[in-house]
């Protein structure tokens, strides 16, 4: 069986031993019943501000329907809430530990636009840590999308990031992101498991904050086998690709709630391992 499927079906698994209703796709009745706790209340700020798709249910005017995303028991969104608001209620001091961080957290934004400077949709990253120091730190979240391969494209990117001699990547003093994002668009460079063009993109939102430090944080869950090997390879492949500029760091999941040791909440620890396998010895056993 593919490796998302296996990782849907055990989430599925977990859903009905608590005694959750979880239809055929994978969603549940409400957003609450995919959180562990209800969310605080500047999570909630966020979403009800910028996480609309993510957050609400919506009807119209042509019939159709929209699920809240969240519902999904293989959302990323859920996933990183899950693991992150708790520290918005908590000293986040491990947390602030178990990610490296320079300085103490002072702040955990959901779903914050960083406008690149460009027309269209701003940069939106899952996570967004202010230090106490000043530094950003946006972190970018995958549970179970990148383990379907994309499919390699004409174009990238929409043309705005290309108007006729001038590079966006170049213009923020990121040539090396510049000549990665040039490679993607032609079709000299394709990722079949990492989103490039997401952290590019990221990347562009992050300068033009003009905080004097920064760094982007590609967060996943992580899964054996082959599959996963490559994903590692291509994540190799960018940051020897972006270098300094892109200040890419890698954790997986798993990585960083062992890194938090016994520090969390009990409860905390044991819902996270009961429900992904994180802090588990063995994250990836077959427990439906």
């Amino acid at each position: 069986m593919a490796s998302r499927s296996v990782l849907l079906r055990r989430q599925r698994s977990w859903a009905r031993r608590a005694g959750l209703a979880v239809d055929a796709s994978g969603y549940l009745p409400a957003v609450s019943d995919n959180l562990r706790q209800p969310l605080s209340l500047s999570a909630l700020a966020d979403f009800t501000a910028r996480g609309a798709a993510e957050f609400h249910d919506a009807e119209f005017q042509n019939g159709s329907r929209h699920v809240a995303r969240m519902r999904a028991v293989h959302s990323s969104t859920a996933l990183a809430v899950n693991v992150f608001d708790h520290w918005n209620t908590a000293d986040p001091a491990p947390l602030a530990e178990a990610l490296d961080l320079s300085a103490s957290i002072s702040r955990i934004v959901f779903e914050p636009h960083l406008p690149t400077g460009l027309a269209g949709n701003p940069a939106n990253p899952d996570i967004l840590i202010e230090l106490e120091s000043g530094t950003l730190v946006a972190i970018e979240c995958k549970f179970s999308e990148w383990l379907v391969p994309k499919r390699q494209r004409g174009q990238v990117f929409h043309d705005r990031y290309f108007p006729p001699g001038w590079g966006a990547w170049r213009e923020a003093g990121l040539p090396d992101c510049q000549a990665l994002a040039d490679d993607l668009q032609s079709g000299r460079e394709y990722f079949r498991y990492l989103d490039a063009r997401q952290l590019l993109k990221h990347a562009l939102g992050l300068k033009a904050t003009q905080a004097e430090n920064f760094a982007l944080v590609y967060l996943h869950f992580d899964w054996p086998g082959s599959m996963g090997d490559l994903h590692r390879a291509e994540i190799e492949r960018l940051g020897l690709r972006t270098g300094t500029e892109l200040a890419l760091r890698t954790l997986t999941y798993q990585g960083l709630v062992q890194n938090m040791g016994l520090a969390p909440a009990l409860d905390y620890r044991e819902y996270l391992e009961r429900r992904y396998g994180l802090n588990s010895h063995d994250p990836f056993a077959d427990d439906s």
